[in-house]
């Protein structure tokens, strides 16, 4: 489809170089055409894969920057999360605490009422002494 261009002429003679001006005056017009056209293409692709070159590398530098920063939101992540965890344990053990404090408390609450429900109405000493007795030890 197109000719091939002539090798090129190293020759610093003006007649090897009029002679290769006046062979390529010589071409039918749509070879000149065809010639420029290649040269055209050829410059044009090479600016293409230039700037590509270039964009690719903007590309690359952005993403490892991106990459940085994500390692970095991970590991503050990791930290904060790690912290949280100890807040929520110690959290946990203080609610562990606050329970069994109501508790125990309720627990001599109770005790104190029927205490002084079997004080109020000693109607069989013996008895409600061996009570009290066990109530007193809570």
């Amino acid at each position: 489809m197109f000719s091939q261009l002539p090798p090129a002429n190293d020759d610093d003679d003006d007649s090897s170089n009029h002679a290769a001006n006046n062979a390529s005056s010589n071409l039918p017009w749509h070879q000149k055409i065809s010639r420029a056209l290649h040269l055209t293409i050829l410059l044009t692709l090479s600016a293409t894969t230039f700037l590509l070159f270039l964009q690719t590398q903007a590309i690359s530098l952005r993403l490892s920057s991106t990459q940085s920063q994500l390692q970095e939101l991970q590991h503050k992540l990791e930290t904060s999360t790690q912290d949280i965890e100890i807040q929520v344990e110690k959290q946990h053990d203080l609610t562990v605490i606050h329970m069994a404090g109501t508790f125990a408390l309720l627990s001599c609450l109770i005790s104190s009422f029927h205490m002084t429900a079997h004080l109020r109405k000693m109607n069989q000493p013996s008895v409600q002494r061996k009570i009290l007795a066990i109530f007193g030890c809570l």
